[in-house]
């Protein structure tokens, strides 16, 4: 299988999302650029991810607990402990689209650091994956991103995405509180 310009799309964004989640890890980012870049960003990773071409057989071909090890335990709690700092309270959120919740009449907190540190797992597996630059590597890491979207981090992403919705907009009025 060969980079299509779907996969280049995709490959695009989440090389600029993992980017910046390692510049969260490295440098001091304020809390209104990261929700910034991350309203922009997830979007735009979703749709193009629902739009590359996979062939279903080699989906379903896919082990996801055979791909991995390209981040470490603990870089993933580095970045997660960062994120945390970053939101602060803003970190938790009620979810509302969870299997869990859908069980219970008790809400289920989840964290943005959370969903988006899976997220930069998978993104990062993906990644490993392809630059390899052996095409069984790419056609792997495609089929293994789009299969782990559709079954893992897809409806991850739509709840952090919500929870850093409702930051941005707080983020909007309190600027437009300090304008008056």
């Amino acid at each position: 299988m060969e980079y299509t310009k779907g996969t280049i799309e995709v490959y695009t964004i989440v090389g600029e999302i993992v980017r910046f989640l390692h510049l969260v890890t490295e440098e001091d980012v304020e809390k209104k650029e990261f929700v910034d870049k991350m309203v922009k960003l997830l979007p735009l990773l979703y749709l193009k991810t629902t739009l590359v071409e996979v062939p279903e057989e080699a989906i379903s071909a896919v082990q996801l607990e055979e791909v991995g090890g390209y981040i470490t335990e603990g870089d993933y709690e580095d970045l997660r402990n960062n994120i945390i700092e970053l939101l602060g309270s803003d970190d938790n959120f009620l979810s509302v689209s969870n299997q869990e919740t859908e069980m219970s009449d008790t809400p289920v907190i989840n964290t943005v650091s959370e969903c988006l540190c899976d997220l930069f797992q998978s993104m990062s597996n993906f990644v490993g994956l392809c630059q390899s630059g052996e095409s069984e590597a790419i056609a792997m890491g495609i089929a293994y991103f789009v299969s782990d979207f559709r079954e893992y981090w897809g409806s991850i992403l739509l709840s952090a995405l919500g929870a850093l919705h409702n930051i941005y907009l707080n983020n909007l009025n309190a600027s437009a509180d300090e304008e008056a």
